[in-house]
């Protein structure tokens, strides 16, 4: 089934003989599309128009973005786009792969840190928890109790991570021996 539009330009092309320049200008679409048109009515096949850009991303492009993501959350969009060229032979911008791993619920998130600790350190970790536990401060009713730790160190290595997923590649490995500050409070009763 023709559309209007295909229509006119068949009856532009064949009824007046106008030529492709002259049915572009008349009906405003591209060369290549008259061009189609003109070639499918004289092979008798049907055209289908697609609207808008055509989709490049594939359900196998997603996984293998979404497998890369989590083998190496740190990738770069362009190196994945390189990836996905060299498996599937399809150019995707930084800006689609991105937005891909965004609907796939990966967030643009600073890393994880996990402490390196030897033994030592674990202990004095033990010797100040089982002090307040003999001092009789953990005794007390403590409606809340928190600490934290603040380092003077970059935090610009971003990672690609997935609420609830971890693997060994979001987080970074920091050393206790690094410069910072600790804090520690509760609130109780009395």
């Amino acid at each position: 089934m023709l559309k209007d539009i295909d229509q006119v330009i068949l009856a532009l092309y064949y009824d007046e003989g106008l030529s492709i320049r002259k049915i572009k200008d008349i009906v405003k679409v591209g060369h290549q599309r008259i061009r189609e048109v003109i070639e499918a009515n004289l092979e008798g096949i049907d055209l289908v128009h697609h609207i808008g850009r055509p989709i490049k991303i594939t359900d196998e492009i997603k996984y293998l973005i979404e497998l890369e993501a989590l083998k190496n959350p740190s990738i770069s969009a362009q190196k994945l786009g390189i990836e996905v060229s060299k498996a599937f032979g399809v150019e995707l911008s930084a800006r689609t792969i991105n937005n891909t791993r965004n609907q796939m619920k990966f967030n643009w998130r600073p890393p994880k840190v996990k402490q390196s600790l030897n033994n030592s350190q674990k202990n004095m970790i033990y010797q100040f928890r089982s002090d307040l536990f003999y001092t009789g401060l953990i005794n007390q009713v403590i409606y809340f109790s928190d600490e934290s730790r603040f380092e003077q160190q970059s935090d610009s290595s971003w990672r690609w991570t997935r609420r609830g997923e971890y693997n060994e590649g979001i987080f970074n490995e920091k050393s206790k021996s690094s410069t910072s500050v600790m804090g520690w409070g509760c609130i109780g009763n009395n």
